[in-house]
């Protein structure tokens, strides 16, 4: 199997409280894994370490075969890696449109270009129309990025994502915030990227439904170790994992609907 990413004995601690603990993971190239864990597992500050928002105290990360343990969050971007925060980051006073315009002419090395071919300008809109269509925010091109809701703002943070053209995804609960009646659509955006299969996403989330129907590979973290991996089918079947995080529930659920 080929691995795009890799970290080994990723360690790093606040003063006296060590928070991620010798995790060494693999993620398979282009495959969709979660991690998942009680509050103050580690989750987020593994991603901060992936994404390069914080610095490791022990261990390596590698992306591609490279070292990317000390590089920052600009040149891990350049380098295909794309994260999307549990705050949304848009420009918010510009429209849909234009927020993924931007993200598109980044992918191409575009800055402050005032003139552009003919084919040029029609690609790029067929892109910004393109991904405006994938996270079913067309007819929402031209509101301003401040005006939407918040499952809205969140597909919009997608779309640029995708628009800077990542090979490794990390979404760090995507549905965090949002009303009931909005998760399907960010699920359903979620799912048609995945069904793509040109990316690599790692994901953080807390609703175990949408972890368990997405995901190829889980990841358990506890106490900032990590506890279990493999297939959702092995992890919600691992003693350890029912103990630890579960706390029974799945396996008494099990029970229950075999019964």
């Amino acid at each position: 199997m080929s691995y795009l990413m890799e970290t080994n004995e990723l360690s790093i601690a606040f003063g006296e409280q060590t928070v991620i603990d010798r995790v060494s993971l693999k993620l398979p190239k282009h495959r969709f894994t979660s991690i998942i864990g009680p509050n103050g597992a580690g989750k987020t500050t593994l991603f901060n370490l992936l994404s390069g928002q914080l610095r490791p105290s022990h261990g390596t990360i590698t992306y591609q075969g490279q070292v990317i343990t000390h590089l920052s969050p600009a040149a891990r971007t350049r380098l295909g890696i794309g994260r999307s925060f549990q705050l949304t980051n848009l420009f918010s006073k510009l429209s849909v449109r234009e927020n993924i315009r931007l993200a598109v002419q980044a992918a191409h090395g575009i800055r402050f270009q005032l003139f552009m071919s003919k084919a040029e300008q029609v690609a790029q809109t067929e892109e910004v129309d393109r991904l405006l269509e994938l996270v079913l925010l067309t007819k929402k091109a031209d509101v301003q990025a401040s005006q939407l809701a918040h499952g809205e703002k969140r597909k919009l943070e997608i779309a640029m994502l995708i628009g800077l053209k990542p090979e490794l995804l990390l979404l760090d609960e995507p549905t965090a915030g949002i009303s009931l009646e909005e998760v399907p659509a960010v699920l359903q955006v979620i799912e048609t990227i995945k069904q793509d299969k040109s990316t690599t996403i790692l994901l953080i989330e807390h609703k175990m439904d949408m972890v368990k129907s997405l995901s190829d590979h889980m990841v358990v973290l506890f106490h900032g170790e990590l506890l279990a991996e493999g297939t959702p089918q092995d992890v919600m079947k691992n003693e350890l994992v029912q103990s630890a995080y579960l706390g029974g529930l799945y396996k008494d659920a099990t029970a229950a609907g075999s019964s």
